[in-house]
């Protein structure tokens, strides 16, 4: 593949890969607003369920007071007066009356302080029982007067219903602990309310005790009155009535999102759930949509590239035949030359227009389907999925609109000519610059150089090196909007090996001219620093910036031998250091200099049994053990490598991926092939750790393992040391 077919290829790549990005972004962000739009859904619902829940507990609430306030009036005294009044007909016919009308109200109940029912509103006379040893009896004696209890849930054997009781202690006007009276709540009260409201498969209303005891739930599950192991409410709670959380661990064992809110008079939370399977339903539907868009446009994109590319091909065999063609007259050469150039100048321009043409054509089409979509949409019953179908059209419109845009700077990249270099003092460049980098900057912006004496000679092209510089001071001019100073300077540098680590870059240390161009303007942070030299990324507003300028500054550089480094900080400027090779007429090898020795790849003659199920690799692995001297065969997977063992002569290696199709993986093809070769070495191969390989069970600690991906050095290396071993 030629330079111009290379670039073409990799700017094609990146608008294909814009136009799934940008399909991509739009499906997440849709199913951000989805998940939010359910969070605001359940909370309200949370809010108005929890209100309903503390309105019937209010009511039953009422009934116990005036049933306290009744009393007190029977004159009511002492713990003996209470239970030797209250246990009459009279009582119990009151109590009776006070259920009436209140559904959720089960029954009520007197108590004495010594724990003996006095009355009861659904028996008389009232069976003997007393409860003194009962758990809510112990917590009743404990609770202040002025608060409400909830007990925990209670199952009737015979009936299998179960009973939540709402207590308050009984005292006299002197505040003399009398007794207490019960109001029992049946559980399917609540149950039947939740069901109600219809959540669909997935969905559920829980009723707690603040202290983590479930009441009641619907759809009902084993565990009321039970703490079940979830996850905390009280984290959330303590700082706010109500919220939302997610969970991996629910009731039901699904991912969930969860609305909680505590009521204010009651010590009880709700919570209403949904699954996420059932949230993002319809997300999916939009999300299908909106992917099979972008790949039917990524697809044309890459059939659009494909084409140029064989033009582009086509074009550089004929211009190698032009040239050869030249090259044999002699007496015409610099007429032809000349012609030649012209002729290929035309061909480029040809061609970059062809690439608009077919690119443009192909967005047309997709923009047209587009279209159709969008126009058909308002003739179909509308809905929450036509919305986001329409949604999602009109973000592809926007990302082929982008794809649009990136064809005409395809066209303007593809125009770089080949550098040319020349021998130049960069102090001498800079100052011819400096009338077009006062226009270009601007009035508001202060612009000083600072040269060194005794400045060395670069090879660079000065045409490029220019365009460098300029694209470098129109960032830092709209870097500074409100003014500045802008300053650009060259030194003899000498770049250790230790800093060029830290660029990771493929440069000797040695001497280096710097030329440096640094503002006061609003900076980078750390995020946008790390992507600044990425072809086509830019933080500047849309029709400001191609997002081609830091990328062309970082290829000119790079391709010139050279290095470039940013630094920025928010708020602090940017500073570019570009760093080029200082070029001597002479260089050459002192006399009597030692010669550093190669280092010989490791080699062998033994034989070697690779089994790998990709055929690429396996050919890849083959190829380099045979370049080394090794005798190799190779087989795809466990049985058939299980059958070369048995044909073939003594085996001095394995080496196998530790995952193979089939039953038979590397680890039991090991097994196997140990078994029957006991002196057989092994050497394994893996995309994952040997921890992670261990702790799927798959390959014993010690065992020799090769990760993938490796190198022909680390083939080589790893399997004369076993060999070796």
């Amino acid at each position: 593949m030629n330079r111009s077919t290379h670039t073409l290829f990799w700017l094609g790549l990146i608008t294909v890969g814009a136009i799934l990005g940008a399909a991509l972004g739009t499906t997440l962000e849709l199913r951000y607003r989805d998940i939010a739009d359910a969070r605001r859904e359940l909370t309200s619902l949370d809010l108005l369920l929890v209100e309903e829940t503390s309105r019937s507990l209010q009511s039953v609430d009422l009934v116990l007071r005036s049933v306290e306030t009744r009393l007190l009036s029977d004159g009511v005294i002492d713990a003996e007066s209470y239970a030797r009044k209250e246990a009459g007909h009279d009582m119990y016919a009151f109590l009776q009356g006070r259920i009436a009308g209140l559904p959720q109200l089960a029954g009520l109940t007197l108590l004495a302080a010594d724990g003996r029912r006095i009355n009861f509103s659904r028996d008389a006379p009232v069976p003997e029982v007393n409860f003194a040893d009962r758990d809510f009896f112990q917590a009743l004696q404990k609770q202040p007067s002025d608060r409400p209890f909830v007990s925990d849930p209670v199952e009737n054997r015979g009936t299998g219903t179960w009973t939540v009781h709402l207590g308050r202690r009984v005292s006299t006007k002197d505040g003399t602990f009398v007794g207490f009276v019960l109001g029992a709540i049946d559980v399917s009260y609540f149950e039947n309310l939740y069901r109600s409201l219809r959540l669909g498969e997935g969905g559920g209303v829980s009723l707690w005790r603040r202290d983590g005891i479930l009441l009641a739930r619907y759809p009902r599950i084993p565990g009321i009155g039970q703490h079940l192991p979830i996850k905390s409410f009280d984290g959330m709670l303590d700082k706010a009535d109500f919220g939302t959380y997610e969970t991996e661990r629910s009731l039901y064992g699904l991912s969930r999102l969860v609305a909680t809110a505590a009521a204010k008079d009651f010590p009880i939370v709700l919570n209403v759930t949904r699954t996420f399977d059932q949230i993002l339903t319809d997300w999916r539907k939009a999300a299908l949509t909106i992917l099979g868009i972008a790949t039917v446009a990524a697809l044309a994109a890459a059939f659009a590239l494909w084409t140029l590319m064989r033009q582009l091909g086509a074009y550089e065999e004929l211009a190698v035949a032009v040239s050869e063609r030249e090259k044999a007259i002699k007496d015409r050469e610099a007429i032809e030359a000349q012609f030649r150039q012209a002729q290929k100048l035309e061909a480029v321009g040809q061609l970059t227009g062809g690439i608009a043409h077919d690119f443009n054509n192909l967005l047309t089409v997709i923009l047209g389907g587009l279209e159709t979509i969008r126009r058909r949409l308002p003739a179909l019953p509308r809905s929450a999925d036509t919305a986001r179908i329409a949604r999602a059209a009109d973000m592809a419109v926007q990302s082929v609109e982008s794809a649009a845009t990136l064809t005409h700077r395809l066209l303007a990249f593809s125009r770089n000519q080949p550098l040319d270099p020349k021998i130049l003092g960069s102090d001498e460049l800079i100052q011819s610059m400096t009338e077009l980098l006062r226009r270009t900057l601007g009035e508001k912006i202060d612009l000083e150089t600072r040269f060194s004496e005794g400045l060395w000679h670069i090879r660079a092209d000065p045409n490029q090196l220019e365009n460098a510089i300029l694209n470098l001071a129109v960032n830092s001019r709209d870097a500074m909007p409100e003014g500045g100073r802008l300053t650009i300077e060259t030194r003899n540098v000498v770049l250790e090996e230790s800093f060029l680590k830290t660029l990771s870059e493929a440069a000797p240390p040695g001497p280096y001219v710097l030329i440096g161009i640094t503002d006061t303007g609003t900076g980078m942070d750390q995020a946008t620093l790390e992507r600044a030299f990425e072809p086509f990324y830019t933080t500047k507003e849309v029709g400001k910036g191609t997002g081609l300028g830091l990328s062309q500054v970082y290829g000119f550089v790079r391709q010139s031998k050279g290095v470039v480094k940013i630094y920025s900080e928010v708020g602090g400027g940017t500073s570019v250091k570009i760093y080029l090779p200082r070029h001597e007429e002479h260089i050459g090898t002192a006399a009597g200099a030692a010669v550093a020795p190669q280092i010989q790849t490791p080699r062998g003659a033994e034989t070697i049994l690779v089994v790998e199920d990709h055929e690429d690799l396996r050919h890849f692995d083959v190829q380099v053990l045979e370049d080394l001297g090794y005798k190799v065969i190779s087989a795809p997977d466990g049985p058939s490598a299980i059958k070369l063992l048995e044909m073939a002569g003594p085996i001095d290696l394995l080496f196998t991926d530790v995952v193979l199709p089939g039953r038979m993986n590397g680890r039991g093809l090991a097994d196997a092939a140990i078994a029957s070769a006991p002196g057989l070495k092994v050497l394994f191969t893996s995309g994952y750790t040997r921890d992670a390989i261990v702790s799927n069970g798959t390959l014993e600690m010690g065992a020799a393992v090769l990760p993938k991906p490796f190198t022909y050095k680390d083939l080589a290396e790893k399997v004369r040391r076993v060999l070796d071993a």
